[in-house]
This record gives C-alpha cells, structure tokens and sequence, in this order.
C-alpha cells in the first residue's frame, strides 16, 4: 500500500512540473508553483 502511495506521488509530481513548465511563459516558474512543486518532493522523499 505503501509503494502504491510513493507511486502515486511521484507521477503527481511529475505531472504538476511538466504542467507548470509547458504552461506560457515557458520554462519560467513564480514562487507559488515553486513552493508547491518544492512542498510535493518532500512529501515524497519523507515517504
């Protein structure tokens, strides 16, 4: 259950930087979506 969570978590992350990165203007991140993306990696390394 646990491995299904950390999967799970690490394909949301992944979806939310392609999303924040091909999103205009490209490849520039503000602080909110680098916060988030920041806040999710963690989530998923404490996993």
């Amino acid at each position: 259950m646990m491995a299904l969570v950390l999967l799970l978590s690490t394909v949301e992350l992944g979806w939310i930087i392609v999303k924040d990165i091909i999103s205009p203007p490209i490849f520039l991140l503000d602080i909110n979506e680098l916060l988030e993306i920041f806040g999710l990696f963690l989530l998923v390394v404490m996993n």
